[in-house]
């Protein structure tokens, strides 16, 4: 890896309620750094416990 993370987020999506307009999945691989703040969002059903 070119940046080297510390971690990493992985999110899946699937379905309407994820604004798709096709029937598809997909998924989120973010990286994260030691220090950032983990930006967390209820739309998700992620909770910071």
């Amino acid at each position: 890896l070119r940046h080297q993370p510390d971690g990493f987020h992985i999110g899946f999506n699937d379905g309407e309620v994820f604004g798709q307009t096709s029937d598809h999945f997909h998924i989120h691989v973010i990286p994260y750094y030691k220090n950032q703040p983990l930006k967390l969002d209820q739309r998700w059903g992620v909770q910071k416990d």
